[in-house]
């Protein structure tokens, strides 16, 4: 991938959260994944793929072969679109490769993940005390927590809006980010925020507001007010955000980003996805 395209892709998704691109992979690296993930998904719906020394040790005295073989071709795969270069120049420090995996979704009335950010406090689901080291590894680079990162989401089969498609809403992750760097630095106090819904809540409550334009454009952030006020309807989705996309098509989003997975209500969806974090 050329430098110029790195850096338009990072620019999108610094600023907006999201990027996305049609025709990804080459076809000859298309043809060999969707050959291998597919026929995986027959025996699992969900495949971790080894991307650790430990880990290809592991599938290995299992007899697991087929998935370290596969492993290492995708890996090969990102090398060559140097994901790991995108994903150092959106957080802005080296990242590496933490998560590869694969998982098929079956057609289904249900969303695949409701709106969402992957930081926010989520009791009980999560502690307090391990919330703030995620929250600390992310927004202060310290080393006592996993941080959040890019995803990459590389589509094995066509999506659209009420067919699997993932909604991203844009500026978001600013948002996200400078509430969670607020509770980071005791500003203010902490409260649920995973949910879309958890969020409006917090970021209206006494002067929360008011303490994110500090760190936020406030036209962004009456943006992100605007755009989310759907889930305070009874419909409670929209499909404004969706990224409608064909099979070899990738979204790259920001992970501190409000996304959701709609229903799959057509057919099944098959996704790769490489996770990269904060070394």
């Amino acid at each position: 991938m050329k430098d110029e395209n790195i850096i338009q892709i990072s620019n999108d998704v610094k600023n907006l959260g999201v990027f996305s691109k049609n025709n990804f992979l080459d076809e000859d690296d298309f043809g060999f994944v969707s050959k291998s993930l597919i026929e995986l998904v027959k025996k699992q719906k969900k495949i971790y793929f080894p991307v650790t020394f430990k880990q290809f040790f592991i599938k290995f005295i299992k007899f697991e072969f087929k998935k370290s073989q596969t492993s290492k071709k995708l890996i090969d795969i990102s090398n060559k679109l140097k994901l790991k270069k995108i994903a150092s120049n959106i957080l802005g420090k080296e990242a590496f490769l933490e998560t590869l995996d694969c998982y098929l979704s079956n057609k289904s009335n249900k969303q695949i993940l409701e709106w969402h950010n992957d930081i926010g406090f989520k009791p009980p689901n999560i502690s307090e005390d391990d919330f703030l080291k995620e929250a600390q590894a992310t927004i202060r680079n310290k080393k006592d927590g996993s941080s959040r990162g890019v995803k990459f989401f590389v589509y094995l089969t066509d999506v659209k809006s009420n067919n699997g498609a993932l909604g991203v809403i844009p500026y978001s992750h600013k948002i996200v980010t400078a509430l969670t760097k607020l509770i980071v630095e005791n500003k203010i106090n902490i409260k649920p925020y995973w949910k879309l819904k958890d969020l409006r809540e917090f970021i209206f409550s006494k002067n929360i507001k008011e303490s994110i334009i500090q760190f936020v454009n406030s036209d962004e952030v009456d943006r992100f007010i605007d755009y989310s006020k759907f889930i305070d309807s009874s419909e409670k989705d929209t499909f404004d955000f969706d990224y409608e996309m064909k099979k070899n098509s990738v979204v790259i989003f920001d992970e501190l980003c409000v996304h959701r997975g709609s229903a799959p209500v057509e057919n099944d969806r098959l996704v790769l996805r490489y996770l990269y974090r904060k070394k």
